[in-house]
């Protein structure tokens, strides 16, 4: 970038922007692909292996996987709580 003349705030500021929203979009990617969190080790080393391939970092891959657990786990011990109605009263 600095061959191209850009200012080395700007490229920091950029380098910077992509850090920020890469957990968000290794989210994105995870969830178009695999929807539910890995059922055993196996298959937490194809999601991890999957995020890894399309360039995202392994302490990324390993929150979104965290995470992915996470709600699961909660989704199973919850009752419906979430019906979407305040969605729609919002509206």
């Amino acid at each position: 970038m600095q061959s191209r003349r850009f200012e080395p705030e700007d490229i920091q500021q950029a380098l910077g922007d992509l850090r920020a929203t890469e957990f968000e979009r290794a989210c994105a990617v995870w969830q178009q692909r695999f929807g539910r969190a890995p059922a055993d080790l196996r298959e937490r080393a194809r999601q991890h292996r999957f995020l890894a391939a399309r360039g995202f970092d392994g302490d990324v891959i390993g929150r979104v996987l965290r995470q992915a657990g996470a709600q699961e786990a909660g989704a199973d011990t919850d009752t419906d709580t979430d019906t979407g109605d305040s969605d729609v009263a919002a509206n």
